[in-house]
């Protein structure tokens, strides 16, 4: 007889299927009858020993159904699979079988599709010892698992079930850990049974491109640790009643619609603070504006957290080689943005909502991580502000106390709901006049609607001046309303039209009626007007980061067209580089953050742009199918601009809409090529004008007419003088580009609609 070998209780470590085997002691086991001591809680019971030499000698028959009188009884199996593996034991079983009170090692399901219905595997418990679990293509309603334990870890990794279906199962009492659940064949969890069971450590998600669907889902009673829904769409009755969860983790896109989460009390499901631990996660969950950046693409986010208003031309200059660029346009890949508070929103009970908006709150305030994105993020602080004064918020006391805390350092420079305007106004009305001008972003959005506190404003010099300058030119629709941002270093000014402030405080549309003004006391005309030059422009919004960033979510974006165009995958490393370099540069242009040209007319610059610019050009094809090719490329990129005007819900037909594009296209690279951006005085960066005349060339085989012929043969000598002696005219091109309107019956429309989104 075999001497009894002590059995470790708890499971063992996990990890996945390419970690190398941790051996375990040799047992050494010449009969099926060999016993040790159990790890149950019956220290006196036994245990039998079966594992896949055991079934191949014996069979699996005998042990298949346990009787109901040796249920105190602890069986220990070890790496018997379920499978369509002829050396497996015990393979495709097909008859009943009932487990209890059992221990499985390295258990596996795979393929199972002749398993018999109505099997029971209750009060056991699965785990690791030589590797994970790698369960595949299992129902897991073909067992009864009430009371079971099933635990993936091994080594601290988890083990992940794929194709796995959790429909129909039943495990009330039961546990799992440590694991990653999908099943891309159905991607539908619907009758379950997980009452008052633990899940801990466990990810549920759907498939690449899928939700998750979950219905008819019993959670009721459940405890969780560091449970996450990565992409579950719960559609109906899934019944959250009396859980308790604490680090609840959402990943990608989620739809909490049909959960029913009962009376819920503040603490018992607490959202996971890894969500907010860095600034990848913030961005990822809470930044409605951010759009994250592939890891793969060639445009590198500045960092969120710096302040916005580090980028000044020194800083630029400075950081150009640590990769800056910013990225503040608003993504619409829901998937990807702002994936916390998008999930959230998706709640119905406004209660349940109120609680899960108070954690956040908690975190802005306890979480180092946020309370510095908080402060220094305009992205991040816009995007926070805006959602926790959702209407659909129950009133709370301590969301009520954040803002009030807060209200100085948001009337400095943050975008103000509605529901914030009450107690800002009567904030900046008990301040003495003289410090208004600390707080013009806040004043210029409640001006509006309270008169004293414009006058106040416009009483402060050189406001009072600037005010009267302005009024003698325009004529507001509100009397006496004149929307002034004004810089003391500067002694710069600007002046915002009040139907387009309004608009683009509604991210609607960036201002066309504006003015910038420069102020120099002790001058008889000390206010007057200056010309809308980018540059100026770019530096006074620099001055107010919200201003900023309003004016630019106006806007549509045209960074992925910046990156398409000068993707650069090989080359020596200073080509690599220095591509690279000028395509963050470029993105900063677009977005109003540099206000220095760059000097792009040197002859290592242009060869390295005409190197990467010229799949587009068909100036440069071999032959037809090659300049198909080329022109497949250009219009890759204007659908790209498509989808940006899409966005902005402009009102035209598609044919308009590819003409628009066209039109913006060539518009930019016109822009980028004089001496506001990339060129000087007398050149400019050659790939970009032809570039433009490509472009010019597309929209005359697009849509004839919608540039008259002269004016295009005018346009076309500008980017590509005939005398040898003339440099190109870009710079006023693009003046006369700005103001121009296509001759046909949407020409003044799309003029208009050019001017409203178009960043330059």
């Amino acid at each position: 007889m075999i001497p009894p070998i002590n059995i470790p209780s708890g499971s063992m470590p996990s990890t996945s299927q390419n970690t190398p085997e941790v051996p375990l002691p040799v047992i050494d086991i010449s009969s099926s009858s060999a016993t040790l001591s159990s790890n149950s809680n019956k220290p006196t019971s036994t245990t039998l020993i079966i594992d896949q030499e055991t079934l191949r000698k014996e069979g699996f028959e005998k042990y298949a159904y346990k009787d109901k009188n040796k249920d105190d009884e602890v069986r220990y199996f070890i790496g018997i699979s379920f499978s369509n593996h002829k050396k497996d034991q015990p393979g495709q079983y097909n008859k009943k079988m009932r487990f209890n009170n059992d221990d499985f090692k390295d258990l596996n399901f795979s393929w199972c599709i002749h398993l018999s219905t109505d099997n029971i595997l209750t009060n056991s418990k699965i785990s690791t010892s030589k590797r994970c679990l790698s369960w595949l293509k299992f129902s897991m309603d073909s067992f009864n698992w009430e009371g079971t334990s099933i635990d993936g870890d091994y080594y601290g990794m988890v083990s992940k079930f794929t194709c796995v279906n959790f429909s129909n199962i039943k495990m009330s009492g039961g546990t799992l850990k440590n694991l990653h659940i999908t099943d891309s064949d159905k991607d539908l969890i619907s009758l379950a049974d997980l009452t008052n069971s633990t899940i801990e450590n466990v990810t549920i998600s759907g498939s690449e491109g899928s939700q998750m669907m979950m219905r008819e889902v019993n959670f009721s009673g459940m405890r969780a640790k560091n449970f996450t829904w990565d992409s579950v769409n719960c559609t109906h009755n899934v019944n959250m009643t009396n859980v308790t969860i604490k680090g609840f983790n959402f990943k990608r896109k989620n739809n909490l619609k049909g959960v029913n989460f009962g009376e819920l009390q503040q603490g018992r499901i607490t959202l996971d603070a890894d969500m907010v631990s860095n600034q990848e996660n913030i961005i990822l969950n809470l930044d409605q504006i951010k759009a994250p950046v592939d890891s793969k693409s060639n445009v590198i986010t500045l960092n969120p957290l710096k302040d916005h208003t580090d980028l000044t031309e020194k800083n630029i200059e400075k950081n150009t080689t640590e990769q800056i660029v910013l990225n503040l346009f608003p993504s619409q890949n829901m998937d990807g943005n702002a994936r916390l508070l998008n999930t959230l929103n998706t709640c119905e009970d406004p209660a349940i909502l109120t609680l899960f908006a108070e954690q956040i709150v908690d975190m802005i305030t306890t979480k180092p991580s946020l309370t510095h994105a908080f402060s220094h993020s305009t992205t991040i602080r816009y995007s926070l502000i805006n959602w926790l004064c959702s209407p659909r918020l129950h009133h709370s006391t301590l969301i009520h106390d954040f803002f009030s805390s807060q209200l100085v350092a948001i009337c400095k420079d943050a975008f103000l709901p509605q529901p914030l305007h009450k107690e800002a106004y009567h904030f900046l009305d008990s301040l003495d006049e003289n410090h208004l001008i600390d707080y013009q972003l806040a004043v210029n959005q409640l001006m509006g609607d309270h008169e004293n506190l414009r006058h106040a404003y416009y009483r402060q010099q050189p406001l009072s001046e600037i005010k009267n300058h302005v009024a003698r030119f325009f004529t507001p629709k509100t009397e006496n309303l004149y929307h002034i941002f004004y810089h003391q270093d500067s002694e710069t000014a600007l002046y915002i039209a009040e139907e387009d402030f309004n608009a683009m405080l509604a991210c609607k549309h960036i201002p066309t009626a504006f003015a910038l003004l420069k102020y120099k006391p002790h001058r008889q005309d000390s206010v007057r007007f200056i010309d809308n030059k980018n540059k100026e422009l770019g530096r006074i919004l620099n001055y107010f980061p919200t201003l900023h960033l309003l004016w630019t979510l106006s806007t549509i974006n045209l960074a992925p067209v910046i990156t398409k165009l000068l993707d650069i995958r090989s080359g020596n490393k200073n080509k690599f580089e220095r591509i690279q370099e000028i395509t963050h540069l470029l993105i900063l242009c677009l977005h109003r953050k540099t206000t220095r040209a760059m000097d792009l007319t040197g002859y290592q610059d242009q060869l390295w742009l005409g190197e990467v610019v010229k799949k587009y050009c068909s100036e440069d094809a071999k032959d037809a199918d090659d300049n198909k090719t080329r022109i497949r490329q250009r219009e890759y990129l204007v659908e790209l601009v498509e989808q940006q005007l899409q966005k902005k819900n402009v009102s035209l037909s598609p044919e308009e809409q590819k003409v628009t594009s066209l039109f913006i296209l060539m518009k930019m690279m016109v822009d980028l090529s004089s001496a506001d951006y990339c060129g000087n005085a007398r050149d400019s960066p050659q790939p970009f004008r032809q570039l433009a005349k490509e472009f010019l060339d597309d929209l005359a085989t697009v849509w004839p007419g919608f540039i008259d012929t002269v004016t295009a043969q005018d346009w076309r000598n500008r980017l590509f003088p005939n005398q040898t002696d003339a440099f190109p005219c870009t710079g006023i091109l693009a003046d006369i580009m700005r103001e121009y309107i296509p001759d046909i019956a949407a020409g003044s429309k799309i003029a208009e609609i050019v001017k409203m989104h178009y960043p330059l």
